[in-house]
């Protein structure tokens, strides 16, 4: 059975945004791969491309601002295939109120257990009945009264069981992957901030890949791909230094180290005087993080209570020092905001 995955952006703003592979669905399609029979999976990012290549089922991934893109993209699925488009992604598991009446059937939070069963379901039944997708755990999809919500299903404990994301099936989609390659070596994120929609995604988890497994990934992209940076798409890379230590001490031993720099995400209260000098050594040499605002009013109502202003700005300085660039976002239009604060 032939399964296609497509992630739904605005087609103006797609060469801005998309900036790097849909990491989900490579996931996704690696995933029903290894632990599925009788799949093959096309990734497209064309959705004329991908219904050229007459799929059997497609999942379609959207955020909040690309649900209506999603939502014509399965109508015209449909109508020029006729067959399933099932939905997923950061919108609908926020959301799940919202699932239109073209998706017969959403996956809520982490994927790949739940749509490797929607599959294999779809794959024995040639279609989606009520009475099975009741069984199935971590979905939505439209009752007779109504959507139906099944009980959540558990995050996957052990990470390092999920293969690598299909490469195979991006190419060059999204730019070569040697200027723009891009992991996760995470699931998750300690903080509850109110605007993120992380910890709704996956739980009140933080869930990490083993170092081992993140420097063969590394290590892949290395040798397979050509990379020259990564980017690393966690929510919080360096929470813990021991983590670090250990993924900058295999990096070395597989002489990977000079291979390779990093950009990574983390928060402006972790970094410090004690681990500074760790993140150059582990060869970062950009780091991203939500500054959100300089009013400590603003940062206490985003639920950011362990930053301060200061805090912002003894980051910039200690990764100065060190030569490693800050790349900062704001928010601006917080409800308690003032033009004062802004």
């Amino acid at each position: 059975m032939k399964v296609g995955l497509f992630l739904a952006v605005v087609e103006e703003r797609d060469e801005d945004w998309s900036v790097g592979p849909p990491l989900g669905l490579g996931y996704l399609s690696s995933y029903i791969k290894t632990y599925g029979q009788g799949f093959e999976t096309v990734i497209r990012r064309d959705l004329r491309e991908l219904i050229a290549e007459k799929p059997d089922l497609v999942g379609i991934s959207c955020s909040t601002y690309s649900y209506n893109v999603a939502i014509r993209a399965a109508q015209q699925i449909t109508e020029e295939l006729g067959v399933p488009c099932i939905l997923g992604g950061t919108q609908i598991t926020a959301m799940p109120e919202r699932l239109h009446s073209i998706f017969p059937v959403a996956v809520l939070s982490e994927g790949e257990e739940t749509f490797l069963e929607l599959c294999q379901l779809y794959q024995a039944r040639h279609g989606f009945d009520p009475t099975d997708l009741a069984k199935v755990p971590g979905i939505l999809f439209h009752g007779e009264e109504g959507i139906v919500t099944t009980p959540p299903r558990g995050a996957i404990e052990d990470l390092d069981r999920i293969p690598p994301p299909d490469r195979q099936e991006f190419g060059d989609q999204w730019g070569p992957i040697k200027k723009h390659a891009h992991i996760m070596t995470s699931r998750g994120c300690p903080y509850k901030c109110t605007f993120c929609s992380t910890v709704r995604h996956w739980g009140q988890t933080h869930r990490f890949f083993s170092p081992a497994y993140v420097v063969n990934e590394i290590k892949g992209l290395v040798r397979d791909w050509g990379a020259e940076h990564i980017i690393i798409f966690d929510d919080l890379f360096i929470g813990k230094k021991v983590r670090l230590d250990e993924i900058r001490a295999e990096l070395h031993r597989q002489d990977l180290l000079d291979a390779v720099h990093f950009t990574v995400s983390a928060r402006a209260n972790q970094i410090k005087e004690s681990n500074i000098e760790s993140l150059r050594d582990l060869r970062i040499t950009n780091l991203t993080m939500g500054f959100e605002s300089a009013a400590p009013r603003v940062l206490d109502f985003l639920g950011k209570n362990a930053v301060k202003p200061e805090t912002l700005q003894t980051c910039v300085d200690l990764c100065q020092q060190v030569g490693i660039s800050v790349a900062p976002s704001f928010i601006i239009g917080s409800p308690c905001e003032t033009r004062e604060d802004l």
